[in-house]
C-alpha cells in the first residue's frame, strides 16, 4: 500500500516541481530548431555518383534531430556541393539539446569508393542563432563508412 508521502511526493515530481536525484531534468526553454543545412568540398578523391549517404544531427541525449539520406549525386574531385537540406526530425530539439551532440555520416557504397572532403554543418534555431560544425581533412570509404563529430 502506498503511502500518503509517497503519493504526494509522485504528484510533485510528476508535476516538475522537484527533480529527482539522479535524474537529468531537460530544458524545454531555448530556441527549437528551424532548419539545417550542409556543405562538401570534396578534395582529391571523389564521392561515386551511386554512393549513398546518410547525415545525423543527434542531440546530446541520442534522439536524431536532422536528417538526410540520398546518393547525392557524383561529387567530383576539388569541387563544392551544396547547400544539401537536412528535414528535421524532433521539432522540439532546441539549440541547449542540440549543444554538444553529434553530426554522424554513413556511407553506403557500390564496390570500392573513397571519398575525401572537407564539410560544414549548420543548424538554425527559431531566434536565428546557430551551431555548426566544420572539418577538414574527412576521408570516408567502403572501409571507413562512418563518421562522428561534435556540434558546438
Amino acid at each position: 500500500m502506498r503511502s500518503v508521502k509517497g503519493i504526494a511526493l509522485a504528484a510533485v515530481v510528476a508535476a516538475g516541481l522537484v527533480a529527482m536525484p539522479g535524474a537529468e531534468a531537460i530544458a524545454a526553454d531555448g530556441p527549437a530548431i528551424r532548419a539545417s543545412d550542409i556543405r562538401f568540398h570534396t578534395n582529391d578523391d571523389d564521392k561515386d555518383y551511386d554512393t549513398n549517404v546518410r547525415i545525423d544531427v543527434v542531440d546530446r541525449y541520442g534522439t536524431v534531430a536532422a536528417h538526410l539520406e540520398g546518393v547525392l549525386g557524383l561529387f567530383k574531385d576539388n569541387t563544392d556541393n551544396g547547400p544539401f537540406s537536412l528535414t528535421v526530425q524532433n521539432p522540439s530539439a532546441t539549440k541547449e539539446t542540440v549543444r554538444g551532440g553529434t553530426l554522424k555520416i554513413h556511407l553506403d557504397t557500390v564496390g570500392r569508393d573513397e571519398w575525401r572532403f572537407n564539410l560544414n554543418l549548420i543548424v538554425r534555431f527559431e531566434d536565428n542563432s546557430t551551431l555548426g560544425s566544420r572539418v577538414n581533412g574527412i576521408r570516408m570509404s567502403h572501409k571507413i563508412p562512418d563518421g562522428t563529430w561534435g556540434i558546438g
